[in-house]
């Protein structure tokens, strides 16, 4: 028996086809429909389809089936490069808790040669220099803490001359990030861009070559497939800011877009205060967007991104106990009707 593993570059998935069908096919079949939920495509008897991120978690018991019945295996050129990247990826993770971290000198180094204009803190200092080591991590720093400086500075850190950096976001949060990055780098004119208009206008706002390009939670499944072919063609970083916002992973819309695009970017960034507003589910799919390689579970999610993300507390930042007092005012009409516009947009971007 002979199994092909392709992918497919439009639409991201796995194509997995075989030359005979039987008891090895159909265990290879049930492992693919075990991690791929709703996205699981039977194509015919002998072909089936499934995005390439669910594809990655369940490559290893497709490799139990295969080498128990001695099945033998052909990859598409560009399902070779995409499985030896995420090989890479996984061994990263695994060695991140003994990642030798760059020196405090080196990184001063790469930021000044990066036109970084900003002081870091100590705390600041601290989370870069262990996100640096790293492919894909996460800051879960209190507000207040300079999470987009952090974030900045990881990009320095790892970035080429030719990064681009790709930023997902709310839209309140545009105005921060375009302030952000023309204080840090106030030398280098970097050009910042909103991607708004839809599929019409967001590939023309690309072809422009910014730097750095904001684009709303929202937004994104309208132009995934425009998103996609941008990351496939350039060295892209991409940054989650307030990521608890995709918590519904592929069961919601923004979050299954986000996913089936999990294995593009070169480097990748989560922020969050609040990474887990409802239990620790909500992590799962932060953590399978850093690290499509990694089979995850509510029950393990904790322990598992342990190793690759930051955070600086109230009590380093010397912040007191918020003192709340609760005054209940009735909403006229017109406030009323601003307040449930507002919920409805909030409710469609999460």
């Amino acid at each position: 028996m002979r199994i092909r593993i392709e992918y497919l570059k439009d639409t991201r998935e796995a194509l997995i086809s075989t030359d005979e069908t039987g008891k090895a096919w159909s265990s290879i079949v049930r492992a693919c429909q075990d991690h791929s939920d709703v996205d699981f495509v039977e194509v015919n008897d002998t072909e089936i389809r499934l995005p390439w991120w669910s594809f990655l978690l369940a490559k290893e018991p497709i490799g139990y089936h295969v080498s128990r019945n001695g099945v033998k295996v052909e990859f598409s050129e560009e399902a070779k490069a995409f499985l030896q990247d995420a090989a890479k990826k996984q061994e990263s993770y695994r060695k991140a808790e003994k990642a030798e971290a760059i020196t405090e000198d080196k990184l001063k180094q790469i930021l000044a040669a990066a036109g970084f204009k900003r002081k870091l803190t100590d705390e600041q200092t601290r989370n870069v220099l262990k996100l640096a080591s790293l492919p894909a991590g996460a800051t879960f720093s209190v507000p207040g803490a300079g999470k987009t400086t952090e974030a900045l500075a990881y990009y320095c850190s790892r970035k080429s001359d030719n990064t681009k950096l790709f930023i997902v976001c709310p839209k309140n949060a545009f105005a921060v990030w375009e302030e952000q990055v023309a204080e840090i780098f106030p030398e280098k004119k970097l050009k910042v861009i909103r991607l708004t208009g839809g599929v019409g206008n967001i590939p023309l706002l690309l072809d422009g070559n910014p730097d750095v390009a904001l684009i709303t939670y929202h937004q994104v499944p309208y132009v995934e497939n425009v998103i996609a072919g941008y990351l496939l063609t350039n060295e892209v970083f991409v940054f989650l800011d307030e990521s608890h916002r995709m918590k519904r992973g592929n069961s919601g819309v923004i979050g299954s877009s986000i996913l089936s695009m999990s294995h593009l970017p070169n480097a990748k960034c989560i922020m969050s205060g609040t990474p887990l507003p409802n239990g620790p589910g909500d992590l799962v799919p932060q953590f399978q967007f850093l690290y499509p390689e990694i089979p995850v579970e509510a029950d393990t999610v904790k322990d598992l991104i342990k190793p690759i993300f930051v955070r600086t507390t109230k009590k380093e930042l010397k912040i007191p106990d918020i003192t709340r007092f609760e005054t209940r005012i009735d909403l006229s009409p017109a406030q009323r009707t601003l307040y449930q516009l507002l919920c409805s947009e909030f409710a469609r971007e999460n």
